[in-house]
């Protein structure tokens, strides 16, 4: 049993002998509990000390319910490959590969934070097996060995034993416990003895509890994943309240700092967040391998190469939880390959990208093109335990929803992480749906924008071309006025340029002002009679349609120009009696008639403006 990984990993070399009188084609295993991964290989030859054995298979495994089996047992029959049946009175060799989850558990329970991390590993002490045991002993590692000098020194290992049990048969050993041999054991028989470690392990149990994994292929975006899922540290809950400056200090390691994530190596657009927003304090390396026993077979190693080393916000002590958001995209062509007949294929990888972690339950959705029919997804071969399912997703500009691909998985560990496929027919043609679909809704946009300001009477009488010259009207005496309202302003302009000239005495900048506010005056006058021109039409004034609107623009028309030519005759005057320096009640006597006159022209033009937008109403 090899403790040193928060995976327990159980290799038990097995030889089994027929002693009945009738081929045997298959071998039952059993476990106290079921484990998280189990593969049975069948070893040939290195039947001496130190020989290489080479394995055959996984061979092929099936659920098996065995006569006397105990409560909780989990037992399989191994089939044999063809040709290496038991013979009556013959012998052969098996190994037998388990690895389990949430074996370990905090001991205590509970813990300061500058205190050390017990772990308690409990397990079988005996093969739990249908079968008589001649012989049998287990060697438990939970740590590496010490270096040399330690152990001439006598020193305690980095992770030392705290106690193991039974204490019986117990040899200590650097990092390392062994019970046994025990001999002539019958069926079934102490299969309920179990042993127990306990040793100080100064290292994070980093679980996931919960990973929802949902992989969008579209053509026009390529292939995004996105995943939500919790980490939280399975150790010892930290008694008290956190201390920051002893976390920074260093020492004993117990909580979760950092973890990798592995992802394509054409991984673009990553980013990595929690519930209060994006984490920054993290970094993304390239053409990184990845771990040793996590290779994928040759041809799918564009799924790994990429690993985003994450930082939670803040560290993860004992008994400490938090929730993350990943994603990222990588083109079309990277992971969907095009088959002849239409079809096309995509590869992923099933399993959670996480390193290290263990995930208790894990939904992988897959999410195919509109358009996209007759999925068949093709798993690998060993992968049990997945629950398969369809469902229908749908999004922006979609008809008919795209079809989703479901898969569910509970308990699963590093070596789950392995390539399936899912091939589907496709038409590219379906790409050009949403650049018509835009189009379509701009044209929609533009028809129902022509719509509505189009006349779609059917009779064109009289009361219809009142209507019309009415708005006609509507839209010059609109016009009209912000014309006005800009010569407005121009005349602001000129009675400060004047006011300027009275406090400073710079004829120069009056003269440029009554050059430029003229000029622009002028031009705004000539809008003016081109507007007032495009009243009603002159069938319309023949029969004498909205002739009064048409009179009053004209007045109003009128009025402007005369109020234009006393203001500028007025600002004339004024700039010759201050060049002259005229008495200012002579100046008053003078031009007092034509300021009251210049008045009654702005009253008249209000009223008669009023009357007009009244009556175009």
């Amino acid at each position: 049993m090899d403790l040193r990984h928060q995976n327990v990993e159980v290799d038990t070399q097995l030889r089994v002998a027929n002693h009945g009188g009738a081929e045997a084609a298959s071998v039952v295993w059993c476990s106290t509990q079921p484990p998280a991964r189990l593969q049975v290989f069948l070893a040939e030859g290195g039947g001496g000390e130190g020989g290489k054995r080479k394995l055959r298979g996984p061979l092929e495994l099936a659920p098996a319910t065995p006569e006397g089996a105990p409560a909780g047992a989990a037992c399989v029959v191994a089939a044999l490959p063809e040709g290496a049946a038991l013979a009556a009175g013959g012998a052969a060799d098996l190994e037998i590969r388990e690895t389990f989850s949430h074996a370990m558990r905090p001991y205590p329970d509970e813990i300061s934070q500058v205190a050390r991390h017990g772990v308690l590993y409990e397990g079988a002490l005996h093969v739990t097996s249908p079968y008589p045991v001649a012989a049998e002993e287990t060697i438990v590692v939970y740590a590496d060995p010490p270096p040399a000098e330690e152990v001439e020194d006598k020193r305690a290992s980095a992770s030392p034993l705290l106690n193991a049990s039974p204490r019986e048969g117990a040899l200590a050993a650097p990092g390392s416990v062994k019970w046994g041999p025990y001999s002539d054991l019958g069926a079934w028989s102490r299969s309920e003895e179990t042993l127990q470690v306990r040793w100080i392990r100064d290292k994070p149990l980093v679980y996931s509890d919960r990973v929802v994994r949902e992989v969008t292929a579209y053509p026009w975006t390529g292939v995004s994943e996105r995943l939500d899922f919790r980490v939280s540290n399975g150790g010892a809950k930290v008694r008290g309240s956190f201390s920051r400056f002893h976390h920074l200090q260093g020492g004993f390691v117990k909580a979760i700092n950092d973890f990798n994530v592995m992802l394509p190596r054409e991984a673009a657009d990553v980013y990595y967040r929690d519930e209060i927003g994006n984490i920054s304090t993290s970094s993304v390396s390239r053409d990184t391998a990845v771990p040793s026993q996590n290779l994928l077979p040759q041809g799918f190693g564009g799924l790994e190469g990429t690993v985003l080393n994450a930082v939670p916000r803040y560290p993860l002590l004992g008994g400490w939880k938090a929730t993350f958001e990943l994603g990222y995209t990588v083109p079309w062509g990277s992971q969907v390959q095009r088959l002849a007949g239409g079809r096309h294929r995509l590869t992923t990888l099933y399993g959670s990208p996480l390193f290290p972690a263990t995930v208790g339950e894990l939904e992988l959705r897959i999410v195919l093109p509109e358009g996209a029919r007759n999925p068949r997804l093709r798993l690998p071969h060993g992968l049990t335990g997945v629950e398969v399912s369809e469902d229908t997703k749908v999004t922006w500009f979609d008809v008919h929803g795209r079809p989703v691909v479901v898969l569910r998985g509970k308990d699963l560990i590093e070596d789950h992480r392995v390539p399936l496929t899912v091939e589907f027919e496709y038409s590219m043609l379906w790409m050009l749906k949403e650049p018509l679909m835009i189009l379509a809704a701009l044209a929609a946009i533009y028809l129902a924008g022509r719509l509505a300001g189009a006349d779609l009477s059917l009779v064109k009488d009289e009361s219809w071309r009142k209507r019309q010259a009415l708005k006609q009207t509507a839209r010059v005496l609109r016009d009209f006025t912000v014309t006005v309202a800009k010569r407005d302003k121009a005349f602001k302009a000129l009675e400060a340029a004047l006011q300027h000239l009275l406090d400073t005495g710079d004829f120069a900048a009056a003269e440029r002002a009554r050059t430029r506010e003229g000029g622009a005056l002028s031009g705004l006058a000539e809008q003016l009679e081109c507007t007032a021109g495009r009243v009603v039409g002159p069938e319309d004034l023949a029969e004498g349609v909205h002739g009064d609107l048409l009179t009053g623009i004209s007045g109003l028309l009128a009025l402007e120009q005369s109020k234009e030519a006393l203001f500028l005759s007025l600002f004339d005057r004024k700039v010759e009696f201050v060049r002259a320096k005229t008495d200012p009640l002579k100046i008053e006597a003078e031009l007092g008639a034509d300021e009251r006159r210049l008045r009654d022209l702005h009253e008249k033009f209000a009223i008669c403006t009023k009357a007009a937008e009244l009556g175009a109403q």
